[in-house]
């Protein structure tokens, strides 16, 4: 019925065609039309599908693929699972680190490809020792990450592009080491990046008091608008190295990547 697009554009109305057939049988029906298959089908009609299939697997594999490695605590892995689903409908391809069974359930449904890698980083650890679970963070994701580039390397489809949590930064070493374009990814807002970027750089002391607070590219603060980590250092030490050791390379990424709304802070962006 493709006489309806006609109505719906003297309507003004956006058309769309629905197929309900198989892709494959459109794909036949479509290089009878563009004169690649004669009919009646002979058979060497299957060696012209094959060649175009080859051309179609070709032009598949020369766009990018793209390795996306969320770090596996809470707040940090929705954001960059939206990120990889919005890369994918721009026509990417994009693969998912899964390093924990939670979330690698969950997204088997979405547009990504999930990679799971051979040792679980849910397996066996005290997620309350902060520092035990980082360093077990680091030394599951560091031996992960090569295993699932150099396996995808294998298939003839590479990855081209490493998006690693900032929080992370070690990650972009191994992009460099496989030849890979790296970017960092920031799962928080471009004012609190700005505010423990301004801590990391001496233009802010610890712990900030208030109850009134002031930096630079910000708005006035409040003390209980900054995290806690910068008024309070003493209670999450870890965290707060983690958080200020995102900044340490940020000079040699190909892309830095906020998790924000630009018109929103597009003052707030901070200085590396």
């Amino acid at each position: 019925m493709s006489w309806v697009l006609d109505i719906a554009q003297r309507l003004g109305i956006l058309g769309a065609p629905f197929f309900t057939q198989p892709c494959l049988i459109c794909a036949v029906f479509y290089n009878v039309y563009q004169g690649a298959l004669k009919l009646p089908l002979q058979g060497t009609s299957s060696i012209v599908l094959s060649q175009r299939q080859k051309m179609e697997k070709k032009e598949r594999h020369n766009r990018a693929h793209v390795l996306v490695v969320p770090l596996p605590i809470q707040g940090h892995i929705n954001p960059m699972l939206q990120f990889s689903m919005r890369l994918a409908f721009k026509g990417l391809t994009v693969t998912v680190l899964s390093a924990t069974t939670e979330y690698s359930i969950q997204a088997q449904s979405s547009a990504v490809k999930i990679a799971c890698i051979s040792k679980r980083i849910d397996e066996g650890i005290d997620k309350h020792n902060l520092d035990t679970y980082f360093k077990h963070v680091t030394a599951v994701l560091s031996q992960g990450i090569p295993e699932i580039i150099t396996k995808q390397n294998s298939s003839g489809f590479p990855f081209k592009c490493l998006v690693y949590d900032s929080a992370i930064p070690w990650a972009l070493d191994i992009a460099k080491q496989h030849g890979l374009a790296g970017a960092s990814f920031f799962t928080q807002s471009c004012a609190v990046g700005a505010i423990y970027c301004h801590v990391l750089q001496g233009l802010v002391t610890l712990p900030i008091q208030g109850p009134n607070v002031s930096m630079p590219g910000l708005p006035p603060l409040e003390i209980q608008d900054i995290p806690s980590f910068t008024h309070n250092p003493e209670a999450y030490p870890s965290i707060l190295d983690l958080v200020l050791k995102q900044f340490f390379n940020l000079s040699e990424v190909d892309w830095i990547l906020f998790n924000t709304i630009e018109i929103l802070e597009d003052e707030k962006r901070p200085n590396y």
